[in-house]
């Protein structure tokens, strides 16, 4: 690649010689100067991985991480993505001329690291796919095209899945520790997608009984109220199974019958209650996973997620299936979830779990808000006739509801679950 000068590489893309008012465009010519901006930003990241190739070709990649993070003064997990991203380049050499072209970005090569990482020694298997690879990545948005470059790789190697999965619960771990400081007793900790996942669900739920209790929650400055909440829901978890002798007695000395698996077995957190909490802690777990992964195993479209988003291993849904407080959601071959009718203004719990199922956040493009925090949403008002079925619902997070109900923004959707957002000017 023939080196340029950075500032006449973004010139010569976005034609901005420095005299362009940018506050003074429309709309129109800011996009347009948004994507060869994003044009620029691929260039230079192809020079940079350019740069980093010779650098381990004079020295080694440890010293090239070192240039980068002296010279460029880039944090060392930064310096280290930029190595990853050379050496991915340099085995994929297609990935360079797409990046120098724009029709990828950085974040593109950085999935395909990952998915080359995660196979280890079998690396080559996903080099061999570079021409689907390239194909995917020149229209899917980065985060697609991750959960795309996750999926191939578990599909060349079924077995690294459950590999992973192993080595994530032998990681399973909790740190505590006083902070001098401060005089507050810290946690830390990392959880398998399995055990995480329940805990996580068990959390909310018991947040959600203390939001609806009498217990008034004073958050200090700075601290979220549900994060405050989140932390008494635990000290009243934990102390009501050291009540119950769950976690105490004998069965922890070593001696006797093994204890009993705390997050194997959510029933006897929900017998525990919450104390004074006055609620009950909902441990159901919804998770969404399509036929043919639950038949086949993983392929690249594989759908297999909890309402957290987080995705759980084929073998270990199958296994949960068996658990009375799993509900799985099976998607057909459209993605679909069958409609259950049309009898009430809000949404049945049912629907709410196939929207769940249908949708990872908000649907209105490109927000990235959890669909756990969205609400369902009348495409077509209930006002207006409009009928409470999956055909007429989408979930849609506080800002945009707000967009629709207040703002005059209209909302469509197509037959694929495709919602297209159009703004009041637009509409009319």
């Amino acid at each position: 690649m023939k080196t340029m000068n950075t500032f006449a590489i973004i010139r010569s893309l976005t034609g901005f010689d420095g005299t362009v008012d940018i506050s003074s465009m429309d709309r129109n010519t800011v996009k347009e100067f948004v994507r060869c901006l994003g044009h620029g930003r691929a260039l230079i990241a192809a020079l940079e991985a350019e740069a980093v190739t010779r650098l381990t070709e004079i020295d080694c990649a440890s010293m090239a991480e070192f240039a980068l993070a002296g010279d460029a003064r880039l944090a060392p997990g930064q310096a280290r993505a930029i190595v990853q991203r050379a050496e991915t380049i340099s085995a994929i050499p297609r990935l360079g001329a797409a990046l120098e072209d724009g029709v990828i970005t950085p974040e593109h090569v950085d999935a395909i690291a990952r998915g080359m990482k995660k196979l280890g020694e079998k690396s080559h298997l996903l080099v061999a796919c570079q021409d689907r690879l390239l194909a995917e990545a020149s229209f899917l948005t980065v985060p697609r095209f991750a959960k795309f470059v996750e999926n191939l790789a578990g599909s060349l190697d079924q077995q690294s899945e459950n590999d992973r999965f192993d080595h994530q619960r032998r990681t399973t771990q909790l740190k505590m520790w006083e902070d001098h400081r401060t005089g507050m007793i810290k946690l830390a900790g990392q959880f398998d997608p399995e055990r995480g996942s329940r805990l996580w669900t068990i959390l909310d739920g018991a947040v959600e009984g203390i939001f609806h209790s009498p217990i008034a929650v004073d958050a200090g400055t700075g601290v979220e109220a549900n994060d405050h909440r989140r932390a008494l829901a635990l000290c009243h978890l934990v102390e009501a199974g050291a009540d119950e002798s769950i976690l105490n007695g004998p069965t922890l000395t070593g001696t006797g019958p093994q204890p009993q698996n705390f997050f194997e077995n959510p029933d006897s957190i929900i017998d525990m209650g919450l104390g004074n909490v006055g609620g009950r802690v909902n441990t159901e777990i919804v998770v969404t996973i399509d036929l043919q992964t639950l038949l086949n195993g993983l392929h690249t479209g594989s759908v297999r997620r909890d309402v957290n988003g987080v995705d759980l291993p084929v073998d270990v849904i199958r296994r949960m299936a068996c658990d009375a407080d799993l509900i799985p959601m099976v998607l057909n071959g459209d993605g679909k979830v069958i409609d259950v009718g049309r009898a009430k203004r809000l949404a049945t719990r049912r629907q709410r779990r196939a929207i769940f199922a249908m949708h990872d956040t908000c649907a209105a493009p490109h927000c990235g808000v959890k669909v756990k925090h969205c609400v369902p949403h009348h495409i077509d008002w209930w006002e207006s006739g409009g009928g409470t079925d999956l055909d007429n619902l989408v979930p849609l997070c506080s800002r945009h509801h707000h967009m629709v109900h207040e703002g005059g923004w209209s909302l469509s959707m197509d037959d694929c679950r495709v919602v297209t957002l159009t703004r009041p000017e637009e509409s009319a």
